[in-house]
């Protein structure tokens, strides 16, 4: 019997003998394996590296054959690719181009509709423009192509402003007018005709726009139904009651029931008043304005000017970076801007009310006569007029100083634009124009001329004041005359001319605008619907009175070109005055006009007065042609003219003349005059007239003088005299000869 133990071991014995020939196995197969593989290398040597090599050598031959063809098809497709790129530059070029000219037609095209009010082209034409692409209507591409006409290249009168900025405008007045005849066909109950106005606001994206046309004025349709019913009562039962009647001895109708007509009518005309103030909450609204002060107009008059805050440095008021021309600061809404919501739909329902009024009293006059309208409508015309007076002139001039606040508050100078740009003049007419004809539409004379009168002060106080106190702020702050030459005087010195080329040109779009609002409005086409174009006791009508309340807006044309004119000339007394003139001087100082032969010819050869003059000029010339509007280039052009005349011809009083000095004085003379005007698009030779005759003068022969004096001999040659007599005679002792 086999113990545990001796079964252990024999177990381990045969383990043992298994692994023995495992290993002998494995070791019999593993030098197996290395016969085999040397006997594979050199089957591999003898048999497959020959093939591979051939292989290779016949690759190698083929590249090198193929790699010239190989080269070509990598230029072509470096071509190819090249030519695709340029296809679709030009393709991109190709729908700039149309959707240019596109723009371009489609602001023609609606400005020409709505003169002739063709409304179904004025929104075909706004929707087009409206489709135009953002990069493509502020490109500058664009404006040249909208702006500049066609055959000059330069700016046209039809389209002076950038193509953003014209379909603003021309798209708010397709608005204005499709409001105002919306209103129109509501008020006269053609639910057809209101209905298509209605719709062309969605058409142009102008929902907001509608849905504020929209909204009922309740009591200026109750007060307009009163006094329509009342004109249809009176057109159809006076020729009645005067037929049947009246008689000798009798009233008529005047005198027997329009009086009482004009009682009840007085009565629910107060009524609806009164509830109007009511409801509109007048007196709260009133005590409101009164207690809101406008602290951004004393902050600015306070502080009117912030050095770097035209180029986006740190402003303090705005707790930051001033906002790029991109985009409008994000400014907490002061109180004033809150009562502005309230404010203008309740001055439009009573500019609408006023305008119903005025209807119906030409309406008495036409059909009562004068005096039975003026002793019927007495009553409520007074009721009327205490509320223009107290009421709604006092909200309406709030309403346009919180808008002058605004505009100043939400100001946005744009250094990119050529010339500089501000947003000033854009935002404060566009307000001015909306106060202005609600003013007018009111059909109230007295509205009108006060509304027109305080209105025009505010602009010169809160408007033209604060932008020359910005420049004026500028010059001081900055101090020019303090700074040595150096890289801070540099700084200052562009900041200074930056801030006055902004402000000058918003001076000068503002005028611009001034006189185009001025010539629009005082337009009868304008003006008839508001005010009767017929005479009362000969003499003036409405409308003649109207037109002449609208030309006082040449007052503020007025103002703004002698600000202007007062700030150009302190532009050059800062910046150019002391440079110009003392280079003048300089340049002069060397003059000699006391030449032989010899010092003409070389004279002629250097010609060095001449480029000294010109290169003096150069920093006027490209330093300010671009950034400053063409007016406001030409005002400071001419103030270094007039310096450069009056340096020259004080030198050259002081100066003797060979005859061949003379000739080369007219050449320098000629040659400045021609460097001035190509620089210069309006004339500017009258400034030089002087100068001419003194060179005339000198030029003359003696043999020209031996009958008749140089005075007399210019007469004869038909000059009108620049120089008096004396001086005449004066220039004329100063050509000697070169021996003298």
């Amino acid at each position: 019997m086999v113990t545990a133990a001796e079964g252990v071991h024999l177990a381990l014995a045969e383990l043992d003998a298994a692994q023995t020939v495992r290993e002998k196995r494995c070791h019999a197969i593993m030098d197996e394996a290395r016969h085999q593989m040397t006997g594979m290398r050199s089957h591999i040597d003898a048999q497959v590296l020959p093939v591979l090599h051939e292989s290779s050598s016949q690759a190698q031959t083929l590249a090198q054959r193929c790699q010239p063809a190989a080269d070509v098809a990598r230029a072509l497709y470096d071509d190819m690719y090249a030519l695709q790129e340029e296809k679709k530059r030009i393709e991109c070029a190709i729908d700039w181009c149309t959707e240019a000219i596109l723009l371009r037609a489609s602001l023609a095209g609606l400005a020409e509709a709505l003169d002739r009010l063709d409304w179904d082209a004025c929104i075909e034409h706004c929707r087009a423009a409206l489709g135009v692409r953002d990069p493509v209507l502020h490109c500058t591409f664009a404006k040249t192509v909208v702006v500049c006409d066609r055959s000059s290249q330069q700016p046209s009168s039809m389209f002076p402003e950038a193509p953003a900025q014209t379909l603003q405008t021309l798209r708010h007045r397709l608005i204005e007018k499709i409001t105002r005849h919306f209103e129109h066909h509501t008020q006269e109950r053609n639910e057809e005709e209101a209905t298509r106005f209605l719709g062309y606001f969605a058409a142009i994206d102008a929902h907001w726009d509608g849905l504020r046309a929209y909204s009922p004025m309740f009591y200026a349709t109750l007060w307009t139904a009163l006094f329509e019913h009342l004109a249809v009562f009176i057109s159809k039962h006076q020729p009645v009651v005067d037929r049947l009647l009246s008689g000798p001895g009798h009233p008529h109708f005047a005198e027997g029931v329009l009086p009482e007509l004009a009682h009840i009518w007085t009565g629910l005309g107060q009524d609806i008043l009164a509830a109007w103030r009511q409801h509109r909450q007048i007196a709260h609204l009133l005590a409101q304005v009164q207690e809101t002060p406008l602290v951004t107009l004393d902050i600015i008059r306070a502080q009117p000017f912030q050095p770097g805050r035209i180029f986006g440095a740190e402003d303090p008021r705005h707790g930051g970076r001033t906002a790029s021309p991109a985009s409008r600061p994000a400014t907490p809404v002061p109180p004033a801007t809150a009562i502005m919501p309230s404010l203008e739909p309740l001055l439009t329902e009573c500019a609408s009310m006023g305008a119903q009024w005025a209807l119906f009293s030409q309406f008495l006059y036409r059909s009562m006569g004068a005096k039975a309208a003026h002793e019927q409508a007495a009553a409520l015309e007074d009721t009327l007029h205490s509320c223009w007076g107290t009421e709604f002139l006092p909200l309406q001039l709030f309403a346009l100083r919180a808008s002058i606040q605004q505009v100043h508050k939400l100001e946005i100078p744009d250094l990119q634009a050529r010339p500089y740009g501000s947003s000033l003049p854009d935002d404060m007419f566009f307000a001015l124009r909306t106060v202005w004809t609600r003013a007018l539409s009111t059909s109230s004379l007295y509205v009108a001329e006060k509304l027109f009168t305080q209105a025009l002060s505010l602009l010169e106080s809160d408007y033209v004041e604060v932008i020359v106190l910005r420049m004026d702020a500028c010059r001081r702050t900055l101090n020019l005359t303090g700074l040595v030459e150096g890289p801070r005087r540099l700084a200052a010195a562009r900041e200074v001319r930056a801030v006055m080329c902004v402000y000058l040109n918003a001076l000068d779009v503002s005028a611009v605008y001034a006189e185009r609002l001025m010539t629009d409005m005082a337009q009868p086409s304008f003006l008839e619907p508001y005010f009767d174009a017929q005479s009362v006791d000969h003499g003036p009508s409405d409308l003649a009175r109207a037109q002449s309340t609208v030309v006082m807006l040449e007052g503020l044309v007025s103002k703004l070109r002698s600000a202007i004119s007062f700030e150009v000339q302190e532009l050059f007394a800062t910046l150019l005055e002391t440079r110009l003139r003392s280079a003048m001087v300089e340049n002069m100082r060397d003059v000699r006009y006391m030449l032989d032969e010899e010092s003409y010819a070389l004279a002629n050869e250097q010609a060095g007065f001449v480029s000294r003059v010109s290169a003096a000029f150069e920093p006027l010339i490209h330093g300010y042609r671009e950034p400053l509007t063409e007016s406001n280039y030409a005002a400071l052009f001419n103030i270094a003219l007039d310096m450069l005349v009056q340096e020259w011809e004080r030198t050259i009083f002081t100066l003797t003349f060979t005859e061949l000095g003379a000739l080369r004085f007219d050449k320098d003379l000629r040659s400045i005059l021609g460097f001035m005007a190509d620089h210069t698009p309006w004339g500017i030779r009258d400034k030089f007239l002087r100068l001419q005759q003194i060179s005339y003068v000198l030029n003359m022969d003696d043999e020209e003088l031996e009958t008749m004096d140089v005075y007399e001999a210019g007469i004869t040659a038909g000059m009108t005299w620049q120089l008096s007599p004396t001086e005449v005679q004066s220039v004329r002792a100063q050509r000697v000869s070169p021996t003298s």
